[in-house]
């Protein structure tokens, strides 16, 4: 099943006590599930690796992906490949916020964004 910024937790196809640990951390919609790290959502009590594993495969199949955990940094071999991975997270976020990315504005904030999180990496 695919899946919108829009479509409510109760809708996802994932588990129902899954469903129900989203709702209690007040992840109501896949707009508010973005924002969210495999970290983060591994620290919901009673969501365990298999939840969260469903959760990333749902998203997936809708071309959508939760925040990237700062352990996988040294996945990328050089500072260009970081950046645009912030900028795409922040790209992600801006669009879950807005609904649309229309404005040339937004993708600039988006690459500020991403040069800001590398200054603060390299201090």
């Amino acid at each position: 099943m695919k899946v919108t910024l829009t479509t409510p937790t109760e809708k996802m196809f994932i588990t129902s006590r899954a469903k129900q640990v989203l709702l209690l951390a007040n992840i109501n919609n896949v707009a508010d599930l973005l924002s969210q790290s495999k970290v983060d959502l591994i620290k919901l009590p009673n969501l365990g690796k298999k939840s969260v594993n469903d959760i990333c495969k749902m998203l997936s199949i809708s071309n959508l992906s939760l925040l990237n955990d700062w352990k996988t940094i040294d996945d990328y071999v050089d500072d260009t490949a970081l950046k645009e991975k912030f900028a795409q997270n922040a790209l992600q976020g801006l669009l879950a916020f807005h609904g649309t990315i229309n404005d040339r504005t937004l993708v600039d904030a988006a690459y500020d964004y991403a040069e800001m999180m590398m200054e603060k990496i390299n201090e």
